[in-house]
């Protein structure tokens, strides 16, 4: 417990594990909030987590939350509005935090009122994708191209560091595929004030273009000007 603040933190970190974002169910433990349970909540807040402020994202949070002002807590509230955070699809892991209410009595260890405040971090969506292509020599590559080698990352879909390495190379497959051996890929992604879209960029450096200098062919017996012609 924080003696300055007066804060006193629930013992809660839910985490969203990997095999979330793969559409299984997965338990998530009920917080231990036996000291305040049955006290009178007294304010719910909702904090996201290293953003700036958004109020209108917030009161969405908010509304999802069963814990409300003027009841008594309750571990199956608690319990309620997590799984209703991380339902929406907008949460990549939250925490709980009780607060007792200065100059509201009971005391610091009593049984006066509280504030509870869900602490929040959303999960990021794809907000926009952009391709910064370098100089090309020999046959040049058109954005739309490399574009539709892209996949998993249209708009509001969630950013995975996994998505981005498999959407690189598939782009680098592609530009190999082209004559491109030494062409390289990189990806960088940037949050926007709120921390929930992100603009991803993947940076193509195409190199030179690897040709055929020359493809003599030599057997025995063998005429090559009867077939020559055909592999041009």
């Amino acid at each position: 417990m924080l003696l300055s603040s007066r804060v006193d933190i629930i013992r809660v970190l839910v985490l969203v594990p990997l095999l979330l974002l793969a559409g299984a169910a997965v338990a998530r433990p009920v917080p231990d909030i036996s000291k305040y349970e049955g006290r009178t909540v007294a304010s719910v807040e909702v904090v996201i987590e290293e953003a700036a402020r958004d109020a209108g994202a917030e009161a969405e949070f908010r509304a999802l939350l069963s814990v409300a002002p003027g009841r008594p807590l309750s571990a199956v509230q608690v319990r309620q509005s997590l799984q209703a955070l991380f339902d929406s699809g907008r949460v990549a892991n939250a925490r709980v935090e009780a607060v007792d209410v200065p100059g509201a009595g009971g005391g610091t260890n009593g049984r006066g009122p509280i504030g509870v405040r869900f602490v929040v971090r959303p999960q990021v969506l794809v907000g926009e994708v952009l391709l910064d292509l370098g100089t090309a020599t020999g046959a040049a590559v058109s954005e739309d191209e490399l574009r539709a080698r892209l996949s998993l990352l249209e708009p509001g879909r969630r950013v995975s560091e996994q998505a981005l390495r498999s959407n690189a190379e598939a782009i680098n497959v592609y530009l190999r595929d082209r004559g491109y051996y030494r062409a390289n890929v990189e990806f960088a992604q940037q949050l926007d004030a709120t921390r929930t879209r992100a603009t991803i960029t993947f940076r193509v450096t195409l190199g030179e273009r690897t040709t055929v200098g020359a493809f003599p062919i030599k057997i025995g017996g063998f005429d090559e000007a009867s077939v020559r012609p055909s592999l041009a």
